[in-house]
C-alpha cells in the first residue's frame, strides 16, 4: 500500500492498477454476503460469501506481499486480538462461544489491522468511494423485491424466514444491510470532491437523487431503527457539508426538490406500507420491550461478572430474554469477555474523536474522509442501538481507516514541522 500522499492527483485507474489489492479486498467486503442472496436461482453459490473467497485470500497475499500490517501491528488492533483470543478462546472452551462466532471476529480483527496500516490519504478516500458505489446495491435489490421480481417464496427457498410483508428484512444483519449509510456519509464529501465548482445543478441533482435512492433501503424493509438512522446520518452529513461549502446549499436544496416531485409516485408506493407497520403500536412496544429487557439483562450480567474473562455467551441471553446480544458492546462481552469489552470501548472512543478530528482538518483530503466518517458515525450509533453489528465486516474496515487517517495526518504534520525548522535556521 503506498505510504505517502505525493499522487494525491493520480487518476483513479492508475491507482487501481497500483493498490489493486487493497481494491480487491474492498470490494470483497462490500459483496460479502450477496452470493447467499441468489441461492433461490443457483443453489451451489450457497457456501461462496465475499469473505471466504475474496477477503481471506486477499489478507494471504497481502501478508506475503508486505508482512509488516500484520508483524508490526497498530496497539489497538493487536489488543482486539489478544483480548478477543484470551476470552473467546476460554469461552471457546467452556461451550459458551461457538468457533463460527469466534473465527468471524478473528477474521474482522486481521482486517481492522489491515485497514489501519494505509498510509495514504488518497488510498483512504478511495476506500470510502468504493464502499460508497457498492452501498447502492442494497436499495437496487431491495427494489427489485419491492416490484415483485424477487418474490417472498423465492426468499424463503435461499433460507430466510418468513418476511410477512416486509423485503430483505435479512439486510438488517449483515455487512451489506450497513453500508446503505455510506451513501448519506458520502454526502458529506465524496459526491462533491474537490469542490467542482462547475455544474452545480448536475451534482446537487446527483447527490439528491442517491439520497433519496438510498433511504427506501430502511422504508422498503420496514425498519424504524433504519429510517432513523438514515436521517441521522444525513442530517449529520449536510451539516457538515454547508459548514465547507455553504454557497452550494441552495443547489443541493434544489436538487433535493426536484427530486422530490419526480419521486413522489414511488415515494408514495415505499411509504404507504412502512407507515401502515410503523403505526402499529402494539408491535412497536413489543420490540422495545424486547430489546430494552435484553439491554437491562446486559448490564445485570456484567455487574455480577466484570472482571471474570470467561465469557458467558450469547445462548444465556437469549434463552433468558428471548433476544440476543443485540449492542455491539454487549455482544463484545458476551463473545470476548469484559477485557474484550474494554478494548470495543477504546476503538469506539477512536473512532469518534479522531473522526471529529478529520472533519476538522485544514487538510481538504483529511477533512473529506472525517466528513464521512462523522455521517456514517452518527447514523450507525443509532443502528448499533438496536441490531448486532460487532460480526458485520464493514465495521473494522471503518474502524480502519479512522485509524490510519490519523496515523497519516499526524505523520503529515510531523513532516511539515521538520521541514520549518531549516527554514527557520536559514530565515535568521
Amino acid at each position: 500500500m503506498m505510504r505517502d500522499d505525493r499522487l494525491t492527483g493520480e487518476p483513479f485507474r492508475q491507482w487501481v492498477k497500483r493498490e489493486w489489492l487493497l481494491v480487491v479486498i474492498t470490494v470483497g467486503i462490500g459483496i460479502d454476503s450477496f452470493p447467499f442472496l441468489l441461492t433461490g436461482y443457483l443453489p451451489q453459490l450457497e457456501p461462496l460469501s465475499g469473505t471466504r473467497f475474496v477477503v481471506l485470500p486477499g489478507l494471504a497475499l497481502a501478508f506475503l506481499r508486505r508482512p509488516s500490517w500484520l508483524t508490526r501491528p497498530h496497539v489497538l488492533g493487536f489488543a482486539y486480538l489478544v483480548t478477543l483470543l484470551i476470552g473467546g478462546g476460554l469461552g471457546l472452551f467452556a461451550g459458551t462461544v461457538p468457533t463460527e462466532r469466534l473465527t468471524t471476529l478473528i477474521v474482522n480483527g486481521m482486517i481492522l489491522l489491515y485497514y489501519s496500516d494505509v498510509r495514504s490519504l488518497h488510498s483512504l478516500r478511495h476506500v470510502l468511494a468504493i464502499t460508497f458505489v457498492l452501498s447502492i446495491g442494497v436499495p437496487i435489490i431491495q427494489g427489485v423485491a419491492a416490484l415483485g421480481i424477487i418474490t417472498e417464496a423465492w426468499l424463503i427457498s435461499a433460507g430466510m424466514p418468513p418476511m410477512h410483508g416486509r423485503v430483505f428484512s435479512i439486510f438488517d444483519t449483515t455487512t451489506p444491510g450497513f453500508i446503505p449509510l455510506m451513501i448519506p456519509a458520502c454526502l458529506g464529501g465524496l459526491i462533491f470532491l474537490r469542490g467542482r465548482a462547475r455544474r452545480p445543478t448536475v451534482n446537487a441533482l446527483l447527490a439528491a437523487a442517491l439520497v433519496a435512492f438510498g433511504v427506501t433501503s430502511a422504508l422498503v424493509a420496514q425498519q424504524r431503527s433504519g429510517v432513523l438512522a438514515y436521517v441521522v446520518s444525513l442530517f449529520t452529513a449536510v451539516l457538515l457539508y454547508v459548514r465547507w461549502h455553504q454557497k452550494r446549499l441552495v443547489w443541493l436544496l434544489v436538487g433535493l426538490g426536484l427530486v422530490g416531485v419526480l419521486g413522489a409516485d414511488m415515494a408514495r408506493r415505499v411509504l404507504t406500507p412502512a407507515t401502515t407497520r410503523f403505526s402499529d403500536v402494539a408491535a412497536y412496544e413489543d420490540a422495545k420491550d424486547l430489546r430494552l429487557r435484553g439491554f437491562l439483562t446486559f448490564l445485570s450480567d456484567f455487574a455480577e461478572n466484570p472482571v471474570n474473562p470467561v465469557p458467558i455467551g450469547k445462548d444465556s441471553l437469549f434463552e433468558r430474554t428471548g433476544i440476543a446480544p443485540h449492542l455491539l458492546v454487549s455482544e463484545a462481552y458476551y463473545t470476548g469477555g469484559p477485557l474484550f469489552l474494554a478494548v470495543i470501548l477504546v476503538l469506539l472512543y477512536k473512532f469518534a474523536t479522531v473522526s471529529v478530528r478529520l472533519a476538522w482538518s485544514s487538510d481538504p483530503a483529511a477533512r473529506t474522509i472525517g466528513n464521512c466518517l462523522c455521517a456514517f458515525g452518527a447514523g450507525a450509533a443509532i443502528q448499533i442501538m438496536l441490531q448486532t453489528s460487532l460480526g458485520l465486516r464493514i465495521v473494522p474496515l471503518l474502524l480502519g481507516v479512522a485509524i490510519a487517517g490519523e496515523r497519516v495526518t499526524r505523520a503529515g504534520a510531523r513532516t511539515a514541522a521538520a521541514r520549518a525548522v531549516p527554514r527557520e535556521a536559514e530565515a535568521k
